[in-house]
């Protein structure tokens, strides 16, 4: 990948292998390097797919590392810059998790904005299983599924069907 960027600077090979650079420092982890890496791609793309992508990967990176409330920047900026794209849909629901393990969001809060983020991936099976991933550990941490988080039946059904899919 190196020898990509360093070749074809400005192609869209070039955009793809910053991030490819940036997962393989942090499938070593080599948080640094990794987040040096993204950084790149944002600097070198911005405004395109690639940065919005780099700058979702910063994020994850503080979060991996233990670093909370760092990646709260990197995900409402996100959200910002590319509001219509899936990559938003997941850092609202990272950040919706952030805020519910801060106290600053019900539960329900947290898994009613994890069910619309998986129900807009029903076509990509990873963002999907991450979002039900997200709700399972809303659930986890909250000990147990409890009727009193929620006021109306309807909701109360929908919960309940999140909590099973999340166990499933």
């Amino acid at each position: 990948y190196h020898r990509v960027v360093d070749t074809y600077p400005d192609s869209d090979y070039a955009k793809e292998a910053w991030i490819r650079i940036g997962e393989a420092y942090g499938r070593e982890d080599r948080w640094q390097e990794a987040r040096s890496a993204f950084q790149e791609a944002v600097d070198r793309h911005q405004g395109t797919e690639y940065a919005t992508w780099a700058l979702l990967e910063i994020a994850t990176t503080h979060s991996v590392t233990s670093e909370a409330l760092a990646p709260l920047p990197d995900y409402e900026a996100v959200e910002r810059e590319a509001p219509a794209t899936p990559y938003a849909g997941e850092a609202r629901l990272r950040l919706s998790v952030i805020a519910f393990l801060g106290g600053r969001l019900p539960a329900t809060g947290a898994v009613v904005i994890g069910r619309t983020v998986a129900d807009g991936a029903a076509d990509d099976a990873a963002r999907k299983s991450d979002a039900l991933f997200s709700i399972a550990t809303v659930l986890t941490v909250g000990k147990r599924y409890d009727e009193s988080l929620v006021e109306d039946d309807e909701r109360l059904a929908m919960e309940a069907d999140l909590y099973e899919d999340a166990l499933a």
